[in-house]
């Protein structure tokens, strides 16, 4: 009886330490959450985010990592579903996360709020865009942990009006969107910057579901509209820029980030593609050295150039790693308190200017075709929004 009881208080002996060393193991790595969609709608987008994202943790810990103790990063595939999305929080909580990357999709990152919140955990989203993401907007207050590192669809759509009257010297437009929240927020505040300045939306047309070109490129042939905004889909502006184009209609075309210049390129000729420009998060050939820099490591990592998804997740990673820094501490209201101290930060995608609300104020970039190959052209400074 002895022996059974003093071997039953060894193995407990045993296992406590074990489990210490398992905890004080824990202690030493920082772990990261990644709540993204790495199945379903937006499986490459989520992909994507998350190479950037492996990249800016391999080479973190290769400087010595967080205040000297390794970065593991934990993911939790959200399938692209709010429900997903907010359980995520909850299990990369029990994970002991010091702070978590995403989501992107805008309901996806809406629901993960809440949980955000009540845990207190930092939550940077790489890719959203819409104001309620980082602010309570029906009472107006910013949410203390929450965070992003693109440019709102405010932003954009002002600056590709300013884009179209500077640059494109157009003073008669037409936007043609769709029947979506971001399609119409394009559009809302594209038209909004461009009368603000004096300029004339002289056509604005919902073209959801329209296959018949026709009375729109008659229309516009009649208004004699110098820029057309296009804030859609890459499908529906496969469809659209081939209308106008086929219509002789040769003036300058202005699209959103979420156009795919290559898929352009591979579906249109290279005459329909002329004057043709959209915005993006992110320029692999933009010509500044943290950005080139970023570009050839990631192509040395996977053997393909990054796109926009791929550098704001890195440059969200970074963004954390900076307010460890600045803090010298991985709590997670530590980090939380320096992300809402920082004002400007460097990061692959621009120099992000932080707002009262967490948007980062940044140039958008600009791109068009050379040689029927997408190519950055320059970056629009942020239009005052």
């Amino acid at each position: 009886m002895k022996i059974k009881k003093y071997g039953l208080a060894g193995l407990c002996i045993i296992m406590a330490v074990i489990v210490a060393f398992c905890y004080s193991k824990q202690q030493e790595t920082v772990i990261i959450g990644i709540n993204l969609a790495l199945s379903g709608e937006n499986q490459v987008q989520g992909e994507a985010t998350e190479r950037g994202i492996v990249l800016a943790k391999n080479q973190l810990n290769k400087r010595g990592g967080m205040l000297g103790r390794p970065v593991k990063l934990v993911s939790v595939d959200n399938h692209g579903k709010p429900a997903d999305a907010a359980m995520a929080v909850e299990q990369l909580n029990m994970r002991h996360v010091a702070a978590i990357i995403g989501p992107n999709v805008h309901d996806c990152a809406a629901a993960a709020v809440t949980n955000i919140m009540n845990k207190k955990i930092p939550m940077i989203s790489p890719a959203g865009v819409q104001p309620d993401i980082t602010t309570d907007t029906q009472q107006n207050t910013v949410y203390p942990y929450v965070f992003r590192t693109a440019f709102l669809n405010a932003q954009q759509g002002e600056t590709m009006a300013a884009y179209a009257m500077e640059a494109c010297s157009a003073q008669k437009m037409a936007v043609l969107y769709e029947d979506t929240a971001c399609s119409c927020e394009l559009a809302a505040h594209f038209k909004k910057a461009a009368e603000r300045h004096g300029g004339e939306v002289l056509l604005y047309e919902n073209v959801s579901g329209n296959m018949d070109t026709s009375a729109v490129t008659a229309a516009l042939k009649e208004q004699s509209c110098q820029a057309v905004y296009l804030p859609v889909s890459q499908d529906t502006a496969t469809v659209w820029i081939q209308a106008l184009r086929d219509a002789g209609i040769g003036c300058p075309v202005l699209g959103p980030d979420s156009w795919q210049g290559e898929m352009l390129a591979a579906a249109l000729p290279a005459d329909y593609l002329q004057h043709v420009f959209y915005a993006a998060q992110y320029a692999t050939d933009a010509k500044d050295p943290l950005s080139e820099d970023f570009a050839e490591a990631y192509y040395e990592m996977y053997g393909e150039l990054p796109d926009s998804y791929a550098a704001l997740g890195y440059d969200a990673f970074m963004l954390l790693a900076k307010a460890v820094e600045n803090g010298q501490s991985v709590k997670r209201e530590d980090i939380a308190e320096q992300l809402n101290q920082l004002k400007e930060y460097q990061g692959v995608t621009g120099n992000m200017v932080f707002d009262d609300y967490h948007n980062p104020i940044k140039a958008v970039c600009i791109l068009n075709f050379w040689e029927h190959e997408p190519a950055f052209l320059e970056r629009q400074k942020a239009a005052d929004i």
